[in-house]
């Protein structure tokens, strides 16, 4: 009897944690494989990404090609400049991390903003980090953080496209942090819409200067565009962390706008110190 006890009080018992799938046809896409996909969304190379996972290369090819295989489309690609998602990755990405910030109540301020605003947005982070303050940040497009913020689950959004503080965002406080500019890259009538940035403004420039155009494709990733041989719509702030005013290309600036923060009506005394920092920005 004494053995039995002794050996019963070493019995572990497993602890159950909640885990996120993606069901298809042919299978199950499973937590591991979406956070390869992710990671490689988010590195924009394969070695950086299993670097980050702690994993080895070999390891994510599995994951990356077993979710290929479950989906039943490509979901990965490779170019000279590294790898990125494909349109139906980086959809099914998105999709998990949106079910991720819906189930999990945030315990720390909230900022929303766009890839283009990331950098601006942790460069604010690291100017208040001495508050030892943890600040989660969404990377999404305008509309999807709009939703997230209207739904109470964003404390500050910061958006690319000024017009959506006026469409849906009136009954909030707005601050203006900064300025931008949009820019063309012309190289002819036929027009990628990049998801980012204040792409409305660049084609209501065009119906108003009466300048030919055809909208032929709708792109989520930069480096995708410049890949084709299509024109397009950038803010010049992303357009300089890519060296695009560098390269052979036909740029000229199409108007000036205010980047604005919208702040949750219950957030502002949480957020104060994050507005002065962004503001603070040259």
């Amino acid at each position: 009897m004494e053995i039995y006890r002794d050996l019963h009080s070493r019995v572990v018992r497993p602890k159950p944690r909640p885990c996120v799938t993606f069901e298809f046809e042919k299978g199950r896409v499973t937590e591991r494989e979406l956070r390869a996909l992710a990671s490689v969304e988010s590195k924009g190379s394969q070695l950086e990404a299993a670097r980050t996972l702690g994993i080895s290369i070999p390891v994510l090819h599995r994951r990356l090609s077993s979710a290929e295989a479950k989906v039943g489309v490509p979901l990965v690609e490779t170019f000279n400049r590294g790898t990125r998602l494909t349109q139906h990755g980086i959809e099914l990405v998105h999709a998990f991390e949106e079910y991720n910030r819906r189930t999990t109540p945030p315990t720390t301020p909230v900022i929303a903003c766009s890839p283009i605003m990331r950098q601006r947005v942790h460069n604010a982070l690291s100017i208040i980090e001495r508050e030892r303050r943890r600040t989660t940040v969404v990377v999404s497009d305008d509309e999807m953080n709009v939703s997230l913020f209207l739904s109470g689950q964003v404390d500050l959004l910061v958006l690319d496209d000024p017009l959506f503080a006026y469409e849906n965002l009136r009954e909030h406080p707005v601050k203006e942090v900064g300025k931008d500019t949009l820019l063309l890259v012309d190289r002819g009538p036929r027009f990628a819409r990049y998801r980012y940035g204040p792409q409305r403004m660049g084609f209501e420039y065009l119906l108003q200067e009466q300048i030919e155009h055809e909208e032929v494709r709708f792109i989520s990733n930069i480096d995708a565009i410049l890949d084709t041989k299509l024109s397009f719509f950038v803010n010049n702030s992303m357009a300089h962390r890519k060296g695009l005013n560098r390269r052979s290309l036909s740029i000229r600036s199409i108007a000036e706008f205010s980047i604005l923060a919208v702040i949750h009506e219950d957030s502002q005394s949480k957020v104060s110190g994050i507005l002065n920092a962004l503001s603070r920005q040259v």
